[in-house]
């Protein structure tokens, strides 16, 4: 009982330090269904690096890539941004991001991943469809 008690306050916690408004999925589908997909991309960019460069910064200081892919994942954690998986193969990356919110989302995902990738100087290949957005980042190893 405690752990959902804490999980619930850490929750709201984290939603209000980031200013987050809860809404219901089907409610917010509607919205993104009526917006225009550039509205969406210019939505992406600009979450993508302020939202992703204050939250990075407040957590660990730095933007490197695993500490922008811990916010990335911390942010799809807490918010519901989308489910968040890591796949390693040689070489690569993979990062998964579904979601159950069709199309648009995908957009501002794909937008808001590109915008956090740039601040690392880096461009993953991404590739987005209407339920998931795939991240490959070349890791040289």
């Amino acid at each position: 009982m405690n752990q959902v008690f804490d999980g619930h306050v850490n929750d709201r916690v984290f939603s209000e330090k980031l200013d987050f408004l809860r809404v219901n999925k089907l409610t917010f589908r509607r919205i993104l269904e009526g917006t225009s997909d550039q509205a969406l991309v210019e939505a992406g960019l600009s979450s993508g690096t302020e939202t992703v460069r204050t939250v990075t910064l407040g957590r660990s200081g730095a933007i490197t890539l695993q500490s922008l892919l811990e916010t990335i994942s911390g942010l799809s954690e807490y918010s519901d941004f989308a489910r968040y998986s890591e796949i390693e193969s040689p070489g690569k990356l993979v990062i998964v991001l579904t979601h159950e919110l069709g199309a648009k989302w995908s957009v501002f995902i794909r937008s808001f991943v590109n915008a956090a990738f740039k601040l690392i100087g880096s461009e993953p290949k991404i590739t987005a469809g209407d339920r998931s957005v795939v991240v490959e980042i070349q890791t040289h190893t």
